[in-house]
């Protein structure tokens, strides 16, 4: 069942590239303004960095990884700070946190799974979970923010269908 993991993890990545790759394509969707709770594309990313970011640093708190160094020396932006000035920038840095993601999954054990984790929300509200329930909220999180894009994204009128996971393997 561990392979679950790694699965997500790739299907993750490759459905984020393809959704990056469209938006580079099209670099007017990264800025455009929308009436949504992240006012552009270009928010949404900027949320996913930090958040990405905050996952796998608590991951990493209970998941023997060999990022571990890595991970201590990232600095996290706090939530609503303007990372990114252009898609090449965010492109960069959601790719990082895509591989290091993909680590973490590939070196998860079975005694990890059970593993209680804390991760501090924005709010400063501790939350403890599973970690394997954790992981999926990690990834089905991801799924949610490539959905709001998708939208911005139709209502442009720019093709984008990169949501698919089943035809990933």
């Amino acid at each position: 069942m561990l392979d679950i993991y790694p699965y997500y993890a790739r299907c993750n990545t490759r459905i984020t590239i393809t959704m990056l790759d469209i938006i580079k394509s099209n670099p007017e969707s990264y800025s455009h303004k929308t009436g949504g709770f992240y006012d552009s594309i270009a928010a949404i990313l900027d949320h996913l960095y930090i958040s990405n970011l905050n996952w796998i640093k608590a991951f990493s708190e209970v998941i023997e990884t060999s990022l571990e160094t890595e991970i201590k020396n990232t600095i996290i932006p706090e939530y609503g700070t303007k990372v990114f000035r252009n898609i090449t920038e965010a492109d960069t840095g959601i790719r990082k946190t895509l591989t290091m993601s993909e680590t973490i999954c590939n070196e998860i054990k079975e005694t990890d799974i059970d593993k209680i984790m804390k991760r501090k929300r924005k709010n400063g509200e501790v939350i403890e979970k599973t970690t394997w329930k954790a992981l999926i909220h990690y990834f089905n999180h991801q799924t949610h923010h490539r959905g709001q894009i998708s939208e911005i994204l139709d209502e442009m009128k720019i093709q984008n269908d990169y949501s698919n996971m089943i035809f990933i393997e």
